[in-house]
């Protein structure tokens, strides 16, 4: 019995014949190839087949509830369908004081469909920007199976993959589907200030399937089998405060209480470390040299009482003013700080000055 999901041969060869561009060439490095909606011959890279073509005609038969797996062997236990995910990273920023990543970007995931396929050149022939894709309309992308990824850490985000003009889809000849969408979007990312101003981060954007266990859903990294290519930072815009030394992914997997079963589960992390000569500068160089101002105001005579009281209180005045400028930076803590440490004995041997002279 034909499988629920799976399309009836003659229909897969009216997709084929109705969607069959020719042969693929390359012209001084171009890939040339013909729509087979116009027939006409083009180097586009941004032009599509005509949707009406190829979408019409699995709109009636293609169930998006039957994941691609179990669609083309007709059992429920099917393999595990593979979905990689990466991200584009344009900018970032942390905030100490509510412990969050901010970045922006485009993510993407990518899986096999059997049932997408259409009659075209494979990719071999040409690059991926080149290659001739089906891109999808928002009604094509509503309809097809999608792995229902979220953010486990995801905090809140300006984007909707649904509404946002940067989503969308495309589909090669092959089966392959690309599903993107940019988002602007804040994490939460546990910080630990104990090192500052030589502090070292990992933020991690969690990815999980939001109602696939891992039997049915497996998440890879782009890239995870050699040089790990999930997060894209060549284009990054370069932070004031952070350095971003490098980027990795992790795959695990994690017990889901609600569907009762482990989920597969990725983390796309960003290793920061931050730029330390801001607060060399700006306070541990003044707490130098006010200490040496408390030392100077030894050699005035005792008697001159208000220069020996100036000298000595305005280093306690700085101080504090320094160690409040740190705190407000930050999240109130209770475990000590490099640099806090270092003002606040500062700001006690200023102190001993002035009980000294009194």
């Amino acid at each position: 019995r034909r499988p629920r999901g799976v399309p009836k041969p003659w229909r897969l060869l009216v997709v084929e014949l109705l969607a069959a561009p020719a042969a693929v060439v390359a012209v001084d490095g171009l890939c040339v190839w013909t729509n087979p909606a116009t027939g006409t011959t083009t180097t586009s890279t941004t032009e599509a087949f005509e949707e009406s073509i190829l979408f019409g005609e699995i709109d009636g038969w293609y169930d998006k509830s039957v994941r691609p797996s179990s669609a083309v062997s007709g059992e429920l236990d099917a393999p595990p369908d593979v979905v990689t995910v990466a991200y584009e990273l344009s900018s970032f920023a942390i905030d100490e004081v509510s412990q969050t990543l901010h970045s922006r970007g485009q993510f993407r995931a990518s899986w096999y469909d059997p049932r997408l396929r259409y009659r075209g050149p494979p990719r071999s022939n040409c690059s991926d920007e080149k290659a001739p894709v089906w891109v999808l309309s928002k009604k094509a992308r509503a309809a097809i199976w999608r792995p229902d990824l979220y953010f486990d850490n995801l905090r809140s985000t300006t984007s909707d993959t649904d509404e946002v003009e940067d989503s969308g889809a495309r589909v090669y000849a092959d089966g392959l589907v690309i599903d993107s969408f940019y988002t602007m979007s804040i994490f939460d990312c546990a910080l630990s200030a104990k090192r500052l101003p030589y502090d070292r981060h990992v933020c991690a954007i969690n990815v999980s399937p939001y109602s696939h266990l891992r039997q049915s859903v497996l998440l890879k990294a782009k890239g995870s089998g050699g040089d790990n290519e999930a997060i894209d930072a060549t284009r990054v815009q370069k932070n004031k405060i952070w350095e971003l030394e490098r980027t990795s992914a992790q795959e695990t997997s994690q017990w889901d209480g609600h569907l009762g079963g482990e989920v597969s589960h990725v983390d796309l992390k960003l290793h920061l470390a931050r730029y330390s000569r801001y607060h060399f500068e700006n306070s541990m160089m003044p707490a130098f040299l006010f200490l040496g101002v408390s030392y100077a105001g030894f050699f005035i005579d005792r008697l001159v009482a208000p220069a020996r009281v100036t000298i000595s209180t305005i280093p306690v005045l700085i101080m504090r003013l320094l160690l409040n400028g740190i705190y407000a930076r930050l999240e109130a803590v209770s475990y000590r700080i490099y640099l806090t440490q270092f003002l606040t004995y500062a700001m006690y041997i200023s102190c001993a000055c002035v009980a000294e002279y009194a």
